[in-house]
């Protein structure tokens, strides 16, 4: 084999790996909505309780006909994706329930519950040991549910955009107003 046929060769191998590896990522928000990661498609929000950052008690109920978004401290997408909700309309955000995880063991490299104080204060909750993000068997960050009004999950998908968070606001049956401007 001559050395150009060889390039030929490898450059040829690099386009197929490169293709597998562009199929495995953009496969990555469509396999977040199987039911084989986080909660199954169908059931119940598991029973909770929480405190607020404005202190106010919530339970599961409070997530029905929202969408359930899971945040960290540490995740460059999650702030991201902050910085794009304070784009959005009110009552869009009115939509979410915002559950923000921190690893517990080191404080937050950036502020993330600072970016989202635009978020009404009940509606964003502080799960610094993890213990909820558990109980809703959370597989990745940023991740979303989308719960109907009756408290079933209705969709579920790695969230990298507000667009996608849309996409999942839709599943639950509700669909925010919008404002005219």
């Amino acid at each position: 084999m001559t050395w150009t046929e060889l390039g030929v060769v490898f450059a040829v191998g690099l386009a197929a790996v490169d293709g597998v590896l562009l199929a495995v990522l953009a496969r990555t928000e469509e396999n977040l909505s199987d039911t084989d990661h986080g909660l199954p498609l169908g059931t119940a929000l598991p029973t909770f309780e929480a405190v607020a950052l404005d202190g106010s008690s919530v339970t599961e109920q409070h997530a029905f006909g929202k969408v359930v978004l899971f945040l960290g401290t540490r995740c460059q997408p999650c702030h991201q994706l902050a910085r794009e909700l304070r784009q959005t309309e009110p009552d869009e955000r009115a939509t979410l329930l915002t559950i923000v995880a921190d690893r517990g063991e080191d404080p937050p490299d950036a502020d993330l519950l600072s970016e989202l104080a635009f978020l009404p204060g009940s509606g964003v909750i502080h799960d610094r040991a993890r213990l909820l993000t558990e109980r809703l068997a959370m597989p990745g960050l940023p991740f979303a549910y989308a719960v109907d009004l009756r408290g079933s999950i209705r969709a579920k998908r790695a969230v990298r955009s507000v667009e996608t968070l849309r996409g999942a606001a839709r599943a639950t049956g509700l669909r925010p107003r919008r404002s005219r401007r």
